[in-house]
Parts: structure tokens; sequence; C-alpha cells
């Protein structure tokens, strides 16, 4: 009897202790940093699979998993069936990363556990077929040597501000680690002074790779959350993409021209921001061009992320005043913004229908960040 009570008592214990142990998120496959190879009939991974597996949380019973990233809506994906796996398709050639998230329902908004995946979806350089190789033509096999003829006018030092748009909660991929490899060799010239600073519309990860590397460069990073009161939204705009497209859309009712052109608009017209509605909109946007303030006359940096964030910055960088907006195009397929300088990895890149389609530039340059070594990317910053 005495055995019996015992083991009964041990039993509830490690059921208790199980219950409070904090939800887990692993996946299990694929394996994280692997490469899939499309499929060269249409140039697109046809199918990936991702299995993972929960601890202390069952769906649907106790929530939901979250799914964001390349190939899900613009809102995320809820799955919400008891099967330990997903699959998405039709991915293009390039890297990628998912974020999931184990949601209860009591709070849909905040994450109880999560986990990143990354892969790298690649081609076959050797297969004819492949609707990814790309014949230069005889006009874009000629060298381009960009040129500034006021260079040497005046022989006073000048500051041209440098800011970067980026996530520092993100992963450190190649793209950032290229900006650091610019920031530092440029760091060094004397002809002019780069002022480099790195813009996020977050809380900054303080613990982050990116954080630290751009603390050990001296280079300043400024974050700002960009934060509503639930109280101020309605119902159709509770959820960040919904939150966007309203301020979007206030934004267009006072400046109509710009739904089809953001150029339409510069820094001399800030002040109707104030006739925004509702009135959150005019906090948020007034926020967002003073982030940039210090970018004034300068260069305004980002990667296009395929979401409306892209339409948001590039709005909100024209009413600053840059001297140009420049886009690295990091995504096929991107959304639809107008900016200064298009930045492509690629003469196919550069010549994707998606981007053709979408992107409207005055300028559309080259730069394969594969040949940016170090002695490589002086050269060819001598003549920028």
């Amino acid at each position: 009897m005495w055995d019996f009570w015992v083991v009964g008592v041990f039993q509830l214990i490690v059921s208790v202790v199980a219950v409070s142990q904090p939800p887990r998120l692993e996946i299990t496959f694929p394996a994280q940093h692997s490469w899939w190879q499309v499929n060269n009939d249409d140039g697109l991974l046809e199918t990936l699979p991702i299995y993972f597996q929960t601890r202390n949380f069952r769906i649907p019973e106790n929530g939901f998993l979250f799914v964001t990233g390349n190939n899900t809506p613009e809102e995320g994906y809820r799955h919400i069936s008891d099967a330990n796996s997903l699959f998405l398709g039709g991915i293009d050639p390039g890297t990628h990363f998912w974020k999931l998230e184990l949601r209860s329902w009591n709070d849909t908004s905040s994450a109880l556990a999560e986990a990143t995946l990354h892969v790298e979806v690649v081609v076959d350089p050797s297969d004819e077929r492949s609707p990814w190789r790309y014949k230069l033509r005889e006009n874009e096999k000629r060298p381009i040597v960009l040129v500034n003829p006021h260079r040497h006018v005046s022989s006073t030092r000048g500051v041209l501000p440098v800011c970067y748009v980026s996530s520092t909660s993100s992963a450190f991929d190649g793209q950032r680690r290229m900006w650091l490899q610019i920031m530092e060799g440029l760091g060094r010239r004397n002809t002019v002074d780069f002022r480099f600073e790195v813009k996020t519309f977050e809380k900054v990860a303080t613990d982050a790779p990116f954080t630290r590397a751009l603390h050990r460069l001296n280079v300043s990073l400024h974050g700002l959350p960009l934060e509503i009161s639930r109280n101020e939204l309605s119902d159709e705009e509770a959820t960040p993409d919904r939150a966007i497209k309203a301020l979007l859309n206030s934004f267009y009712l006072q400046f109509p021209t710009t739904r089809n052109d953001s150029r339409q608009i510069s820094m001399l017209d800030r002040p109707a921001l104030l006739k925004l509605h509702p009135p959150y909109a005019t906090r948020v946007w007034n926020d967002l061009v003073d982030s940039f303030s210090s970018c004034v006359d300068g260069l305004i940096i980002f990667s296009n992320s395929r979401s409306l964030s892209d339409k948001l910055l590039v709005l909100a960088a024209r009413l600053a005043g840059p001297r140009a907006i420049v886009m690295e195009l990091a995504n096929l397929h991107p959304t639809r913004v107008d900016v200064d300088i298009l930045l492509a990895p690629s003469h196919f890149a550069k010549e994707h229908y998606s981007v053709a389609r979408k992107l409207r530039s005055q300028n559309k340059i080259i730069l394969s960040s594969a040949t940016l070594g170090d002695s490589h990317l002086k050269n060819q910053l001598d003549y920028c």
C-alpha cells in the first residue's frame, strides 16, 4: 500500500513538472543550411517538405504553428493540423529563411517557442536546358566604370551619409557580411568622409552577430520600434500587414500621385503629414521620416523584402530628402516601388520579368557579390 502511494505521488510530481515546462519546437527535416536543386523544367523547387516536433505543446489543442518567410502569405501561414509536417512549393533559387513559431490560442500575437530554417535552393549550371541560364548580349560584356566628374573640383573634404536599413534580429547572412565589408573598406578612405549608419525599425537585438560587428566598426545603429496601440486599430487593421496597409492608404489619400510614383514627393511635402488620418498615422509617418533625418543628402540603402514594408520605407525615405534611394535586389518578384538605383546580382536578375514589370529605377547596375573580395572591392570603389 505504501509503495503504491509513493508511486502515485511520484507520477503526480512528474506530470506536474512536465506541464510546467515551457513549450519547445524543433525542426527535424530538412537539415539546417542544406542545399536543394531546382527542377530544370520550370526552374523552381517543386516541393520542400518541413518536419518538426513539439514538446509540451499540442496542435491544435494548445494553439497553432505560425510560419513566415518566402513563399508564405504576407500575413503568415497558420498550421492548425495535428500533422507534424508542412510543404512549401514553387521556390525560386536563392537563400531562403523560414521562421516557425508556436502560438497559443489565448495570445495569437506572441511566440511561446520558435525555430528558424535556412536552406539554399540552387541550379545546375551545367544543364543547357536550365531556364536560369542567361546569355550576355554584346553591350552587356563591356566593363562599366562609375565616375564622379566633380570629385576633384573642391579640395574640401566632403561628408556623405550612407544609411543602411536592416533587421538586427534576422539571420547574419551574406548580404549583411557584404555591407560590413564595404563599411570597413570605405572607412579608411580620405577623399570622402563616408558616415555609415544602420537603421532598424524594431528593438535592437544587442547580442546579435550583426549588432556586435557594427559595434566593432564603430558604426551607429538606431532602432525605432514602430508601435501602435491595439485600441488605435480597428479589428480589420489588427495585424502587422493590415496595419501597414492602413498606413499606406492614409498616405495615399493625402498624396494620391504617390500611389503610382513615389518620386512625386520630396522633403518639401513633409508638413502635410499633419493632415493624415487616423491620428496614429501622423505619428508613425513622422517617426519614420525623423529616423532618416541624419540621411539628408546621402544614400539610403536597403534590400527588398517582397512585402509592403518596402513601400513604407521608400515613401518615408523620399520625405527625408536623400541624394538617392538604393535597392539591392535580394529577391525576385519584388514589391512595386520606385528607386533611384537598383543593384542587381546578375544580368539575369536585372532582366527577370518580375523585376522589369515592378521596379522603376533611373540606374540599374550589376553588382556580383561573389566578386567582392578585399582587393577587388577597393579597386571597384576607386571610381564610385
